[in-house]
């Protein structure tokens, strides 16, 4: 490049006739010849901004046709040019926008102030593709902003490698503002993305991939996705997607781990065919200050709480009722003593969580949330880590959450009025689940009653009946005062089997030393399992 005295940047060569030396010509045949473009080209004094380097930069990508223009079919988009950082750090003060087909790879950009790099736009007419490689972004400025260090609009075929995405939060180097996103994807359009390994820490959401159409064909395998104050993680609209093999952990302060938006904000584009698999799920917080509980480490088909205003004014980013369907989770260590639930859905169909291990803080039982149609959604396989919890979950869906599970469990005798302590010489209970049928077996011989014990005798069940049904069956009653052959049946209502003697409710009275019960009984399982 010319220095200030017109002369050629260590050169004697002379100017040509439109003013430019042969050395600047040479320059712009380099430029159009290769595909990598190096910043420093663009740099007139060595008193030039970053932010004028940059405009410059993609003021002339935008002259070149393979960047702007686009193949017969509006399907087919170019590689890519490439920005070659060359391992440098820029500044950037100021947004940059370029719709055209164009990456960045290798070096450091940092940004404040309004400092921004938008890859295309959400208004125009043409998908983009772009590639992001190498590269360490970083938001420095001085207080909380609602943008993002880089959006891509309309990308297609698009792919970003091994890249950073540092959004603010981070009060041990002293940069806790924060911009609203690290990476947002697809703020219009997302076809055909693939992200692989990296860091996306703080600001309100790290990673966004979507808004309001259908963002289809995604690969997400970031390296590590955290400590947002918000959701670490949002997805909306996917269709034909997969989550794999990352960490998604310590969000900040009662943040949400992975969001799955269906239908967002009304608009008809459902969440479907999405695979979330071998997924190192883990909030406590670490490193965030703050004691309060997420909802739930995994929402799916839920408005995203905290985020009022970001899409439209004044409202939540929401999920249209019933859209949800054809998604799995499995195979993910979902746990944390900061969340109320692992996972809270509202589904149409065939949503399944499949031999995940999950963990819940210290009081909270219910690991599952359900809601909606939840039409043949399953929920198989599931351990808390804690062995002394049993799996559960609760549903207010139309229809019964799919589960198989086989326990053994203790049955013990009480009374309604007084439960009392009667012991057993001998008892002995086991369940299976399949269905929404359950299957309980059980046998218990009286070995001392409790005098205390008072009102009809009932035998709790490690599985309740679904509510507003019932279940019953004869059984064996043996050694009963004064009855020779005793005629015995249980009625399942709830979580209890009541015991009858004929058209009677058994009493303690009826009961001595040696007084045995067996039966097998089936009934409907309650959705709560």
């Amino acid at each position: 490049m010319l220095n200030k005295l017109n002369q050629p940047k260590g050169s004697t060569i002379g100017v040509l006739k439109d003013g430019r030396t042969i050395q600047e010509a040479i320059d712009e045949l380099e430029k159009i010849k290769t595909r990598n473009v190096d910043p420093e080209r663009f740099r007139e004094t060595l008193t030039s901004s970053d932010d004028e380097v940059f405009e410059k930069l993609f003021a002339w990508l935008a002259t070149q046709s393979d960047v702007v223009g686009t193949s017969s079919s509006s399907y087919i988009t170019a590689l890519p040019r490439m920005i070659e950082l060359g391992g440098r750090t820029y500044t950037l003060t100021k947004r940059h926008v370029l719709d055209g087909n164009f990456g960045i790879q290798n070096g450091t950009i940092l940004m404040s102030g309004e400092g921004e790099i938008i890859m295309g736009l959400d208004a125009g007419t043409k998908t983009r593709r772009h590639f992001l490689k190498y590269v360490h972004f970083e938001y420095i400025g001085a207080s909380d902003r609602s943008t993002s260090l880089v959006t891509m609009a309309r990308c297609f075929n698009s792919v970003v490698l091994f890249c950073n995405f540092i959004a603010g939060g981070d009060t041990a180097r002293n940069r806790a503002p924060r911009t609203r996103y690290g990476l947002f994807a697809g703020s219009t359009r997302c076809w055909g993305f693939q992200l692989i390994g990296g860091e996306y820490y703080g600001g309100d959401c790290a990673l966004r991939v979507g808004r309001a159409n259908d963002h289809t064909g995604l690969t997400i395998r970031p390296g590590t996705v955290h400590h947002s104050r918000v959701i670490n993680m949002m997805l909306c609209n996917p269709a034909g997607a997969e989550v794999s093999g990352c960490n998604i952990e310590h969000a900040d302060n009662g943040a949400i781990g992975l969001g799955i938006t269906s239908g967002t904000n009304t608009s008809g584009n459902a969440a479907h065919g999405v695979r979330i698999n071998g997924v190192y799920f883990y909030n406590n917080g670490n490193g965030s200050s703050g004691s309060n509980v997420a909802p739930a480490n995994i929402l799916i088909g839920k408005d995203i709480p905290g985020t009022e205003g970001w899409d439209r004014p004044g409202e939540l980013i929401t999920s249209s009722r019933n859209t949800a369907h054809s998604i799995t989770v499995s195979e993910c260590y979902i746990v944390s003593p900061n969340t109320e639930n692992a996972w809270q859905v509202n589904a149409l169909y065939g949503v399944s969580f499949l031999d995940n291990k999950v963990g819940l803080k210290g009081d909270a039982t219910i690991h599952g949330v359900y809601d909606g149609t939840c039409a043949n959604c399953w929920a198989v396989g599931n351990r808390d880590q804690n062995g002394t919890k049993v799996f559960q979950f609760s549903s207010t869906a139309t229809n019964v959450i799919l589960t198989t599970r086989k326990g053994k469990w203790t049955p013990k005798i009480i009374g309604e009025g007084t439960a009392g302590n009667t012991t057993l010489s001998a008892s002995g209970g086991a369940y299976s689940l399949d269905n929404g049928m359950v299957t309980v077996s059980c046998f218990a011989v009286v070995d001392t009653k409790d005098p205390n014990m008072a009102g009809n005798l009932n035998i709790k069940l490690p599985v309740a009946c679904e509510d507003q049904q019932r279940g019953g069956t004869g059984i064996s009653l043996t050694n009963i005062p004064d009855i020779p052959s005793p005629n015995g049946s249980i009625i399942v209502i709830g979580d209890t089997a009541r015991i009858m003697l004929g058209s009677a409710r058994l009493q303690p009275a009826n009961v001595t030393t040696g007084t045995a019960i067996h039966f097998s009984v089936s009934y409907p399982a309650d959705v709560k399992v």
